[in-house]
């Protein structure tokens, strides 16, 4: 798995999109949307917003401190959300139905 690590310097701004239920999200420039997992007194970690949706079941990371990316970890396995998913007010999809 791809891991990046910054030591003193950052990676990225950290930039937010609301969720649905009008709390932050956080997005990476590749556009990957995380929820928020944990929060220390400087860090705060987050997951991916696939991390439990079947069957993508994601492990990538991010951690922030500062409004900065610090951290990226972890490979996704899957593509971030298009331009019209974000515009619709992603995540909004309805979930697939069992069969």
């Amino acid at each position: 798995p791809q891991t990046v690590i910054s030591d003193s310097k950052f990676l990225e701004e950290a930039k937010f999109i609301q969720s649905r239920l009008g709390s932050a999200n956080l997005m990476d420039k590749a556009g990957y949307i995380y929820h928020k997992k944990r929060t220390s007194k400087t860090t705060v970690q987050w997951t991916c917003r696939e991390r439990k949706r079947k069957p993508l079941l994601c492990n990538a990371t991010a951690s922030i401190t500062n409004f900065k990316i610090t951290y990226l970890g972890g490979v996704h396995n899957h593509p971030p959300p298009t331009e019209d998913e974000l515009y619709l007010g992603y995540p909004t999809w309805t979930k697939k139905p069992k069969n």
